[in-house]
């Protein structure tokens, strides 16, 4: 492609204008050949702009050293006749030249145009992708405890809520089981909070495994868990699951010696036997934990 641009662009406009006579009678021909250095410096890589440049150059020299000898002989030769139809050719290949010349250039700049096009592409798909991390990492945020990655707050009352919902749509019942870790505060005043935060992301994935995929496991506060649980008619599951979250939290911790255990008190509140909202559904089981807390401790009570 550069090979044939070179050919027809630049070196062809020099041989027309020296077989028609030189500088003198082929000037209009010569013309066509500035717009090869011309297009090589605006698209072109440097070192080729430099070739072309310089090979313009060398044919400007040589056209005027030999422009007189150009003139006395190009018709020498030839018969009038001849001369008119390899001037008619001359043009026609010149104007083949440009034509070529000008698809080349557009071609090039087309490129560029499909380069950048692509660069923008690429830059929209990185920023595209940090706004999406962003976003995940926003929401992440916003949903779950940093701490221990389990839901937080917010995201236990939304679901509670949808749960809630869903329930009273379709007749159905669950128990929201409220956890506070008795003996928590101790640890954390004596081996300090860096002890007390390792001591609660274990809690949570000791919960975690005791749980089904569908019940949901809450850090709702320091040292208080929730969960949300389906029920069957006897309770039988709540107290079943509610005895091994206190076996779990009681077995020992490798970050705290035995003579400070760690232990669990356990509120629980029934919908709808115990409310039939949100709020009320919280304090019911919030209370019953209390009441444990208050008395024996390291164990758990459904509502009244």
């Amino acid at each position: 492609m550069k090979t044939m641009q070179l050919l027809l662009v630049l070196f062809l406009p020099f041989f027309l204008m020296w077989s028609l006579g030189g500088f003198d009678r082929g000037s209009y021909v010569f013309i066509w050949a500035f717009y090869a250095p011309l297009a090589e410096l605006v698209y072109a890589q440097k070192s080729q702009r430099f070739f072309y440049f310089f090979s313009f150059l060398v044919l400007v020299a040589i056209s005027s050293i030999l422009n007189d000898w150009f003139f006395e002989n190009h018709l020498q030769h030839l018969s009038l006749i001849v001369v008119d139809i390899f001037f008619f050719l001359n043009i026609a290949v010149g104007f083949a030249g440009i034509f070529y010349m000008i698809r080349v250039v557009i071609d090039q700049k087309d490129a560029y145009s499909n380069n950048s096009l692509e660069k923008e592409h690429q830059e929209l798909l990185k920023t595209s992708k940090k706004l999406h991390s962003a976003n995940l990492e926003l929401e992440n945020y916003a949903h779950y405890d940093s701490l221990t990655q389990l839901a937080n707050r917010y995201y236990f009352q939304n679901t509670l809520s949808k749960k809630i919902s869903y329930a009273i749509r379709h007749n159905k019942r669950f128990a929201l089981l409220y956890i506070d870790l008795d003996g928590f505060k101790s640890i954390n005043d004596s081996y300090g909070h860096n002890i007390g935060d390792e001591v609660l992301q274990i809690v949570g994935k000791r919960l975690q495994k005791l749980l089904r995929e569908e019940d949901l496991l809450s850090r709702v506060g320091g040292d208080e868990f929730t969960v949300i649980l389906d029920i069957d008619e006897s309770y039988e599951n709540i107290k079943k699951i509610s005895k091994r979250i206190i076996e779990e939290i009681n077995l020992d911790f490798d970050s705290i010696p035995e003579s400070s255990p760690l232990g669990s008190s356990i509120g629980i509140s029934i919908f709808p036997d115990n409310a039939k909202d949100m709020q009320t559904l919280i304090n019911s089981a919030d209370k019953a934990m209390y009441e444990v807390k208050k008395s024996v401790k390291n164990s758990y009570k459904i509502s009244a």
